[in-house]
């Protein structure tokens, strides 16, 4: 589909012959072009023109909170955020600057940590409180945000067979650009293991050594925390501790120590438990903090899980992995709702279908859900503009989808 947009009288498309000298002079006179996605006579959004200098082009993007105003099959359109954790976080964690096109992201955990000091102790730790601070990203926030930034909560049918372990390592590397984090440049602080590539590894291996000395820098008393996103292909015992193994870095172990070892299999318990039961079909990834010794070894500090399909969309039970598995079967488009800061117990939407007549928020009610729990979801999550489905999981078979208006096999 061509999307079209609107400068003054002018409609103008990604297609056009003279698009990038449009986005060029509208950025230069700090105008704001609409999306031309919504009927005529509806309030049009806008969008702001974002000046990529590695690249030396004009992009267009949707403005802060504004996603939802988008028509649903619109490239620019997300679910609102309140069907997920994003509300929490936005604004006050997520600080977005529309005219530099940064990010300031506020963490809860250390990036550093001064000589003789112990880091505080971590937070991502499953809780059942429904209180959770949204200034501050925990590590399990800010996985979810990178995603997000990264597109990957996100489906087509025309990805299927297209993402793979390169899809992930270049959207999350891509989507940390241009982020800030601790008054740093977040892309600078982040480790993500190359794809293998047996014609490449002298150069791979070349490129991790150095980022591992960087991080290994010190000023003073000071020590730098890298930071990793990664699959993990397996946790095992060492002589001392235990070791993670991840996927594009097999030959670079990450220590595990006792401590925090105990604490994994303790608060992901849920987690590891899924990926072991269904290795051939899903992904577990790893965020965490790490320091580098001198001797170049790394050793993990602080980490949050999080599992996903084979196609690298978020799950977090069961049942969440049965309705991705049916939606992606099925063909269907659909965004995944990730739940950021928000605790294990509170009520989120599942998944946005969005080919549909109207987006359609579809919620899972877990085993033993009364009448009560279904409408104080339905409040938490209910919108106006946007129909609810519901799933009584392990009461009832699935019930079908909303049907597909336009189904999309196409678009990617």
């Amino acid at each position: 589909m061509k999307r079209l947009y609107r400068l003054g009288q002018r409609l103008f498309g990604a297609h056009d012959g003279d698009f990038q000298q449009v986005l060029a002079q509208a950025y230069a006179n700090n105008q704001r072009p609409q999306c031309a996605c919504k009927p005529a006579g509806a309030p049009a959004p806008e969008l702001y023109v974002a000046k990529i200098a590695s690249r030396s082009i004009y992009e267009l993007r949707r403005m802060p909170k504004a996603g939802s105003r988008h028509a649903s099959d619109c490239d620019h359109y997300e679910p609102p955020p309140g069907l997920s954790g994003l509300a929490q976080v936005q604004g006050h964690a997520i600080l977005e600057d529309t005219q530099n096109d940064t990010v300031e992201l506020k963490l809860d955990f250390a990036l550093s940590k001064i000589s003789g000091r112990a880091l505080p102790t971590p937070k991502d730790t499953p809780v059942d409180s429904v209180k959770s601070d949204g200034t501050k990203l925990t590590l399990r926030g800010l996985l979810h945000y990178l995603w997000h930034a990264a597109g990957l909560d996100k489906w087509y049918p025309a990805m299927q067979g297209k993402r793979t372990y390169g899809t992930f390592y270049k959207f999350i590397s891509q989507a940390a650009l241009g982020k800030i984090a601790k008054s740093q440049p977040l892309a600078d602080m982040l480790y993500v293991p190359e794809p293998h590539n047996p014609d490449r590894e002298a150069d791979i291996r070349s490129r991790r050594m150095l980022r591992m000395a960087q991080l290994a820098s010190s000023s003073g008393a000071t020590t730098r925390l890298g930071l990793l996103v990664g699959e993990l292909y397996e946790l095992r015992p060492a002589q001392f501790g235990h070791q993670a193994i991840f996927k594009g870095a097999m030959d670079c172990p990450f220590r595990v120590n006792d401590d925090l070892y105990k604490r994994m299999l303790k608060h992901f318990e849920a987690a590891l438990t899924m990926w072991d039961q269904h290795l051939q079909d899903s992904h577990l990834i790893v965020i965490g903090t790490f320091t580098v010794d001198a001797a170049g070894m790394p050793l993990l500090h602080e980490v949050a899980v999080m599992n996903v399909t084979q196609n690298w969309i978020p799950f977090e039970t069961i049942y969440e992995k049965s309705l991705v598995d049916a939606l992606t079967e099925q063909h269907r488009v659909f965004w995944k709702c990730l739940r950021f800061n928000l605790p294990t117990r509170a009520p989120m939407a599942n998944a946005v279908v969005t080919d549909t007549a109207e987006a359609c928020a579809l919620c899972i009610l877990p085993p033993g859900a009364t009448e009560e729990d279904q409408q104080e979801l339905s409040r938490q999550v209910g919108t106006d503009e946007m129909p609810l489905w519901f799933w009584r999981a392990g009461e009832q078979e699935m019930p079908d989808f909303p049907l597909a208006q336009n189904p999309i096999g196409a678009q990617d």
